[in-house]
């Protein structure tokens, strides 16, 4: 609407400003115009922190729009938990290292690989370990946790800050909503961060849980699918169910002409003609790829997807020429059976096959 297109026209207006303070903050607490003294660069420091945090914000907002028009790209791609938290880490120990809070990672060094958006799931955390040290006393402890669970792996933030009631929990993810918490502290922002939480976890197929006691602290948690074909289906379905139970699913299979580009490329080249409510699968033991998107219309769709792919080729001779083969619809209803047709599509059958975006 009119105000999602205001809030994207200032957000990308700040990017500059924001972009030339980060730059001279940089430059000053460098000594390059001169000598600091070391509570100058105390100050920097949090001049520093602060304009990271706005640019956090102001790309919370742009995607936030892109979310709600479903058309930000995702990249899902095989990851460690490991990739994501060393992500994710500096910024959290800078943070914490501002408000004196202690951090502490607990996450076993043998975990199975995820299927996601990594960066996604990185700014996932961040914002909730953000809010989580946000809301901690001086010298408290936010622990970021992560552990498997059968077809999943969960991350969590918890926290020993002043907890949240049923009716605060409730509310919370609503958009630009603060709970009256936010009283306790001097900080206060837009309450954006936990709201885009939700559907940053939600394109990476999984969901948000809270866990709080008022007084005794919180714990928020988010889990995300294993790189196993049929989790991940699965996921994906539930997905597709939560955004409208009642819809159907298409499947498309992309075949490539022999151009030498590694599956990663070809993967990237379809995300930038799919959206983000849309799943891409490389198939087991072939080079082609499987997408599967929210519509009963395959036609329609298989038709659009070819004209942006060739409208994205520039020049189209040194392009590599992608062939979509319609393979059917069926309805969520019977999502058992949707699931059971795509095992048996990828010809891999259930147990044992894993995805790779490696040839």
């Amino acid at each position: 609407g009119a105000l999602d297109r205001v809030v994207n026209d200032v957000a990308h207006e700040f990017r500059p400003p924001l972009a030339a303070i980060k730059e001279f903050a940089s430059i000053i607490a460098d000594g390059i115009g001169g000598s600091v003294t070391a509570t100058q660069s105390e100050y920097l420091g949090h001049i520093q922190g602060a304009a990271v945090d706005l640019a956090h914000l102001v790309d919370d907002f742009l995607d936030t729009g892109k979310l709600r028009s479903g058309t930000l790209r995702v990249s899902r791609r095989p990851c460690t938990p490991a990739e994501v938290l060393d992500a994710a880490w500096p910024v959290l120990e800078s943070r914490a290292g501002v408000k004196g809070v202690r951090l502490v990672r607990d996450a076993p060094d043998e975990l199975p690989e995820i299927f996601v958006d990594a960066e996604k799931v990185s700014r996932s955390l961040v914002n909730l370990a953000t809010n989580a040290i946000k809301f901690s006393n001086e010298q408290g402890k936010v622990t970021v946790r992560v552990e498997p669970e059968p077809g999943r792996v969960r991350f969590s933030v918890i926290d020993e800050g002043p907890g949240l009631s049923e009716t605060e929990v409730s509310d919370l993810f609503e958009r630009f909503h603060q709970g009256p918490g936010a009283q306790r502290i001097a900080e206060k922002g837009f309450g954006l961060g936990l709201s885009i939480v939700k559907d940053l976890v939600a394109v990476n197929l999984g969901l948000v849980d809270i866990d709080s006691v008022p007084g005794e602290g919180s714990r928020f948690s988010f889990t995300v699918p294993r790189k196993d074909l049929r989790e991940v289906l699965d996921a994906y379905l539930a997905f597709a169910g939560r955004r409208n139970e009642t819809s159907s699913v298409a499947c498309i299979i992309a075949s490539f002409e022999p151009g030498g580009r590694t599956v990663t490329q070809r993967l990237a080249r379809l995300e930038d003609v799919t959206y983000c409510t849309d799943l891409l699968l490389p198939m087991p033991g072939t080079d082609e790829i499987m997408l599967l998107g929210q519509t009963p219309r395959s036609r329609e769709w298989a038709d659009r997807l070819e004209r942006d792919l060739a409208a994205g080729e520039v020049p189209p001779q040194t392009s590599e020429r992608v062939h979509l083969r319609r393979v059917g619809v069926w309805s969520l209803d019977e999502a058992d059976v949707v699931l059971n047709e795509m095992l048996s599509i990828t010809q891999g059958g259930a147990e044992g096959v894993h995805l790779s975006t490696h040839r």
